[in-house]
C-alpha cells in the first residue's frame, strides 16, 4: 500500500498544521479530490495522467501551499498555540468546490497568476477565523505557482504532458497566423494519409487483374550513411571535364585536387552504415535530409513514416510531431495553374 505522505513530502509530525491537514487527505483518501483540482488545468489535455500520479501531483501541490499559508502566518507573529486554530479551517478550506481547480490551475500551461481574490474571498465566504492584516494572499498565490511549476518539472510523465499542451498550443498559434482553422480535424487527416499513401501506385501496370499492394507489406527499410560535408555525386563527371574546366579558367587547380577528392570518394564508400529508422527516431536528429539516386526509396520512406503516425491511436498522436508530407510536383503543378500562391495556402487547401 503506497504511503501517500512519504510520497507527498510530509515529513513534519502530524500533531503541526500543515502535517495534521495531509495526514486526514491521506487517510480519508482522496480519490476524487483530483477530479476537481484539475478542472481546469489537466482536465483540458488529450490524455491524462494515470491516477496516482495526479494523486502525487495535487498531494505534492497542496502541502507547498499549506506550508506557503504557515509561513504567512509565521510571518505575522502567530505563535504555534495560535497556528492550532488554522487546523480545521485549512481542512475545510481546501475541500471547497471553488477553491478545488483555482489551487489546480497551477498546473495549467496559461496561468499566470493564481486566482488570490477568490481564495480570500472563498475563505470569507466559509467564515472562517480572520487572517492577520499583514497576511499576503498574492505572496501566497505567487510562491504556490513556482512551487507547481516545479512539481511538473520534477516529474517525467507530468512534464511530457505539459509539453503536448505547449506543441498544441505552437501549431494553434501558427495555424491562426497564416489563417489555417484551428479546429484542423486530426483523425480526418490520418484517414487521408492511408488513403492517400497507403497503397504502391503502379501507374505503368492493369491494375483490373491483382489488388492493391499495401506499402507496409513491400516496404523494406534502407540503410543509410551520414553525410555532412562530402556529396560524391558532385564531383562525378570525367577526369577530362575537370580538365577542360581547369585549361578554361572555370575552376582552380585548388578546386580541382581530383587525388583529394578520390581520398574522399573512398572514405564515404567505407562509411558506416546505419538502419535509418535508428537515425530517424534520435533525439539529437531534430532535422534531416534524405539523399539519393532516383528509385532509392526516398518517397516511400517519408510515405512509411507519415502512415506510421496515422496508424497510432488517436490519444497517441498528440505526443508525436504531425507529418506533413508535401509533394514538390504537385504543389509546382498547382501554383503553375494559380490554384495557391504559396507553400501554406496549398498545405491548408491539402
Amino acid at each position: 500500500m503506497i504511503d501517500w505522505l512519504i510520497v507527498w513530502g510530509v515529513t513534519q509530525a502530524a500533531g503541526s498544521v500543515v502535517g495534521s491537514v495531509m495526514q486526514d487527505l491521506a487517510t480519508e483518501g482522496a480519490k476524487d479530490y483530483g477530479k476537481e483540482f484539475f478542472k481546469n488545468s489537466l482536465g483540458k489535455v488529450l490524455r491524462l495522467p494515470e491516477k496516482d500520479v495526479q494523486k502525487e501531483a495535487y498531494g505534492k501541490a497542496l502541502k507547498e501551499f499549506l506550508e506557503i499559508f504557515q509561513q504567512q502566518l509565521e510571518m505575522a507573529d502567530i505563535d504555534d498555540d495560535q497556528l492550532q486554530i488554522y487546523k480545521q479551517p485549512l481542512k475545510i478550506f481546501i475541500k471547497d468546490e471553488t477553491v478545488k481547480p483555482i489551487l489546480g490551475d497551477g498546473f495549467d500551461i496559461n496561468c499566470q497568476r493564481i486566482d488570490t481574490f477568490t481564495l480570500a474571498e472563498s475563505w470569507k465566504r466559509l467564515n472562517l477565523p480572520q487572517l492577520p492584516s499583514e497576511f499576503n494572499w498574492e505572496k501566497v498565490g505567487k510562491f504556490y505557482l513556482r512551487k507547481s511549476r516545479g512539481i511538473i518539472e520534477s516529474s517525467e510523465k507530468l512534464k511530457a504532458i505539459f509539453l503536448d499542451q505547449i506543441k498544441i498550443q505552437d501549431s494553434e498559434n501558427i495555424q491562426e497566423k497564416v489563417g489555417i482553422k484551428t479546429d484542423y480535424d486530426l483523425d480526418r487527416y490520418a484517414e487521408g494519409l492511408k488513403s492517400e499513401y497507403g497503397y504502391l501506385k503502379l501507374e505503368c501496370l492493369d491494375t483490373t487483374t491483382y489488388e492493391q499492394i499495401k506499402l507496409w507489406r513491400m516496404f523494406v527499410p534502407q540503410n543509410v550513411k551520414r553525410c555532412k560535408q562530402f556529396i560524391p555525386q558532385l564531383y562525378e563527371f570525367p577526369k577530362e571535364v575537370f580538365q577542360e574546366l581547369l585549361d578554361r579558367g572555370e575552376i582552380t587547380q585548388a578546386e580541382l585536387e581530383l587525388q583529394l577528392l578520390e581520398e574522399k570518394r573512398r572514405e564515404y564508400l567505407n562509411a558506416q552504415l546505419y538502419p535509418v529508422f535508428d537515425i530517424v527516431n534520435r533525439i539529437e536528429h531534430p532535422k534531416i535530409v534524405f539523399l539519393g539516386d532516383p528509385g532509392a526509396g526516398k518517397s516511400s520512406l517519408l510515405q512509411y513514416l507519415a502512415l506510421n503516425w496515422a496508424e497510432k491511436e488517436p490519444s497517441d498522436r498528440a505526443s508525436f510531431p504531425i507529418p506533413l508530407l508535401i509533394e514538390l510536383r504537385i504543389y509546382a503543378r498547382d501554383k503553375d495553374e494559380n490554384k495557391c500562391d504559396n507553400f501554406l495556402e496549398f498545405f491548408s487547401s491539402r
